[in-house]
């Protein structure tokens, strides 16, 4: 599926980042949109988890996964 191969292409960048340097912030545009629920919410909490280390920004215009992340307490910022 799409969501897999988007998942698949986001590990990718994730090491690349961490082959680059230490502290790379990581900045992702509606990353998530092929995603199912279930899917982004783990990835979410991993990305939240991840951005204790480094700085990662997400920008979505998609209503669903910003409730999911709020949800999970990640800064966000709705403008």
């Amino acid at each position: 599926s799409s969501g897999t191969f988007d998942q698949a292409y986001l590990s990718v960048r994730l090491a690349v980042a961490e082959l680059i340097e230490e502290n790379v912030p990581l900045f992702l545009d509606d990353t998530l949109t092929q995603y199912d629920e279930t899917r982004a919410n783990k990835t979410l909490e991993f990305l939240k988890n991840y951005s204790k280390d480094r700085q990662a920004v997400m920008f979505t215009c998609h209503k669903t996964i910003y409730n999911f992340a709020e949800n999970l307490n990640c800064n966000t910022v709705n403008l």
